[in-house]
């Protein structure tokens, strides 16, 4: 079985995580379905200045862009 995704591991992409602007690179990808609908949601490894590695809520695929043109134009 093959299930196509929009971003990959390893792929940068940009998201806003508590009000902050944000590249950071797909470390995991979590697939889940209910009875209505497949929901896809990615992990990513951020990693802020000066601080430890900060795990980071997996973020449904509505909520990760390729390009940060992308991103604020969701904003």
């Amino acid at each position: 079985m093959t299930i196509e995704t929009k971003h990959n591991i390893g792929d940068e992409v940009w998201f806003e995580w508590c009000g902050e602007i944000i590249l950071a690179p797909i470390i995991g990808i979590t697939i889940s379905q209910d009875v209505d609908n497949c929901v896809v949601r990615y992990s990513f490894s951020y990693y802020p200045i000066n601080v430890p590695k900060i795990p980071l809520i997996p973020l449904p695929e509505e909520y990760v862009f390729p390009t940060k043109e992308e991103l604020l134009k969701s904003l």
